[in-house]
C-alpha cells in the first residue's frame, strides 16, 4: 500500500479516537460549550480532509 495513503488512514483513526473521546461528552455539557463544539468541528474537518487527499492519492496512482 502507499505510505500515504497508509499515513492518512493512521490521522483517521486518529481522529476516530478523538471523536469517540469528544462523544463521551454529555450532550447537554456539548451544547453549553463552545471549545467542545469548535473541537468537534475542526475533527470532522481534518478527518474529510484526510479522505479526500486518500481519494486524490488514488485517482493519481491509476
Amino acid at each position: 500500500m502507499d505510505e500515504r495513503i497508509k499515513e492518512h488512514l493512521m490521522r483517521l483513526n486518529r481522529y476516530y479516537l478523538q471523536l469517540v473521546d469528544i462523544r463521551r461528552i454529555s450532550c447537554e455539557d456539548f451544547i453549553g460549550d463552545d471549545i467542545h463544539r469548535a473541537a468537534a468541528e475542526r475533527v470532522l474537518q481534518t478527518a474529510i480532509e484526510s479522505c479526500l487527499n486518500i481519494g486524490n492519492r488514488l485517482i493519481s496512482l491509476l
